[in-house]
């Protein structure tokens, strides 16, 4: 091969793929299991993480909350895990939410029954139901992020 031909094509694949990062903040944890009583505009920023560039709404706004607990283990969310979570008030079915609820936050699937109910859950069981005046939501996750030692 051509030398500098690969090199080329190395630098050009390289410069093409690599990944634009942002930097998003780390606020207080978020529960896998129970509720952690706090309020996302009683978030407090704990640090700063860069992650790969989130494509699509360039107006939407990220944090990563820190997971606690074990409940979302099946979906290989695990405990100290970070949950990189758009900032929103919609809802969109089959997604992980971040919850505010009367006993703290959560992050949970959840849908609506016929009694006007949200009704949090993961598929071990797990089930909270809630009148939707008592409950809301924080933001919808995007993706796990994962500290590798």
């Amino acid at each position: 091969y051509n030398r500098s031909f690969v090199t080329k094509f190395i630098t050009k694949k390289m410069t093409n793929t690599t990944p634009t990062t942002i930097r998003v903040p780390i606020v207080t944890g978020v529960s896998g299991g129970g509720g952690i009583p706090d309020d996302y505009h009683d978030w407090e920023i704990t640090g700063f993480r860069d992650v790969t560039a989130i494509g699509g709404d360039t107006a939407a706004r990220y944090a990563i909350v820190p997971i606690e607990g074990d409940s979302m283990e099946k979906y290989r969310i695990f405990d100290g895990d970070y949950l990189l979570m758009r900032i929103t008030r919609d809802y969109a079915e089959g997604k992980i939410g971040v919850w505010q609820t009367p006993t703290g936050r959560t992050a949970k699937f959840a849908h609506f029954d016929l009694d006007g109910y949200v009704v949090l859950h993961n598929d071990n069981g797990w089930r909270q139901h809630w009148d939707k005046s008592e409950i809301y939501l924080l933001g919808i996750a995007v993706r796990v992020e994962r500290d590798l030692i």
